[in-house]
């Protein structure tokens, strides 16, 4: 029986019951939670607190193998032990407005602009161990810059896409739902080659070198196509 502390109530579809359910539900209440979260991104797909929700309830088992991507690397190890972070408090996203056409950094902070984001709006999790807190503050610091480099835009079809693309990089259950579930409701609005390019994006993935352990910090002012050819895209 569910008491009324229960994190896995349907009105409690937000990053704190999230947080509850990674630190004390068990798999089948994660599930749910994430299930629910799923639900109400196929009614919105621009509800981006469901994404995090959906995230944080169903890819607990997915951080150890995270760590280890980022450990085997001198990159990914540097990354884990100065925690850094992507944001105006790090960042002067005026100087990256600066640099030359082209580079990563402008065509980032394009992105940005060209969109109304905010980095700032990718916060730290709070109450989570330190190590998967800074595992979910990565992952959603450096989710527009994914978005830079694979091309892929911020609409649901480009999300559905760069989705198809992260699952294939790090094999997080969040982001196949998404993209499996988000061609599907494609197909429905009559975007039938959504499916498609969702698959071409996983294979694309599954080719492309690890973007877990880049710091994109050092690649700002570096030519978007050198970027991309180092990492094979």
């Amino acid at each position: 029986m569910q008491t009324n502390t229960d994190p896995i109530k349907a009105q409690n579809l937000n990053q704190d019951a999230a947080i509850e359910a990674v630190l004390h539900g068990t798999r089948l209440e994660r599930g749910r939670l994430g299930l629910g979260a799923l639900r109400e991104l196929m009614k919105d797909p621009e509800n981006t607190e469901m994404v995090f929700v959906l995230a944080l309830a169903l890819n607990r088992e997915r951080v150890g193998i995270l760590l280890g991507q980022l450990a085997a690397s001198e990159s990914g190890s540097w990354l884990l032990d100065n925690k850094p972070e992507i944001s105006s408090k790090t960042i002067d996203y005026d100087d990256l407005r600066a640099l030359p056409e082209a580079t990563l950094g402008r065509e980032y902070v394009r992105f940005l602009d060209d969109n109304n984001l905010d980095a700032d709006f990718f916060e730290e999790p709070p109450g989570l161990p330190p190590m998967i807190g800074f595992i979910a503050k990565r992952m959603r610091q450096v989710h527009d810059v994914w978005h830079t480099v694979t091309g892929y835009g911020s609409d649901p079809a480009g999300e559905v896409e760069l989705q198809a693309f992260t699952f294939a990089q790090v094999g997080v259950p969040s982001s196949a739902l998404i993209a499996i579930s988000g061609s599907v409701r494609g197909v429905l609005t009559r975007d039938i080659s959504l499916p498609g390019r969702a698959f071409r994006a996983y294979l694309r993935g599954k080719r492309a070198g690890l973007f877990t352990p880049v710091i994109w910090e050092n690649q700002w002012e570096r030519p978007l196509a050198d970027v991309r050819a180092e990492l094979g895209l």
